[in-house]
């Protein structure tokens, strides 16, 4: 059984506690002012609590927030400020994710989860480990090509710990074991299908651009599928 504090922090707690941090010399009654003049309706208790993490704030109360403590502060505050923490952050969810990775996400990166982003899982690597074992491999990577041979096992795993909905969908379409399309992508890209379609296609891409990315890159599988492609 896992430690409960391995499950991570509260996200309301590590902001309360950043707040509490970047108010400064500031008084409660000082923030909340600069909350009302944001259109925030919040007073010294409602500001305590938040402090306390018993407010669970979203997202346009962070830029509220966000806005307020800068003015206060006299200099910027951005949205990474309020989840500085020095160990896990627990998500709805019940994942955990470290906070340099929400960092990155609320600076503008798209939204993947690497392999360090989240706690060390012993077990879950076993069992992932066991799924790649020689018998594993024999049975569902049979219709792999003999170039992926060389792809370590833990960028398999980091991969297959990335994808989501569009690899499944791909895997399927290709008649591909979600570990044999793990390796695939992970020998012709070193990241997942996603990552890839995110990187071709840039900042501002639409669905159009993005479904004809993706479209260049199941013909890159198949390539590699039919022994095209080294």
């Amino acid at each position: 059984m896992r430690k409960r504090d391995e499950g991570g922090a509260p996200l309301a707690a590590v902001v309360g506690r950043n707040v509490k941090r970047l108010r400064g010399d500031a008084t409660t009654d000082e923030l909340a002012k600069a909350c009302r003049r944001r259109g925030l309706t919040w007073g010294t208790g409602r500001i305590s609590e938040l402090e306390h993490g018993r407010v669970s704030p979203t997202l346009s109360t962070l830029v509220d927030l966000a806005d307020a403590l800068g003015a206060l502060r006299g200099r910027p505050v951005y949205l990474a400020d309020l989840v500085e923490h020095d160990g896990f952050i627990a998500l709805t969810s019940g994942r955990a994710i470290k906070p340099a990775a929400l960092q990155r996400f609320l600076g503008g990166e798209p939204v993947v989860i690497k392999r360090g982003d989240v706690p060390h899982d012993p077990e879950r690597d076993k069992r992932t480990r066991e799924a790649l074992a020689p018998a594993a491999i024999e049975k569902h990577f049979a219709e792999l090509p003999p170039a992926v041979d060389a792809v370590k096992t833990e960028l398999i795993l980091q991969v297959q710990d990335q994808s989501g909905e569009a690899e499944a969908r791909m895997a399927k379409a290709l008649g591909l074991h979600g570990d044999s399309f793990a390796t695939l992508s992970a020998h012709l890209w070193g990241h997942t299908l996603s990552a890839e379609r995110n990187r071709r296609a840039g900042a501002g891409a639409n669905a159009q651009d993005r479904g004809r990315i993706t479209r260049r890159l199941k013909a890159e599988l198949k390539a590699v599928l039919d022994g095209d492609h080294q």
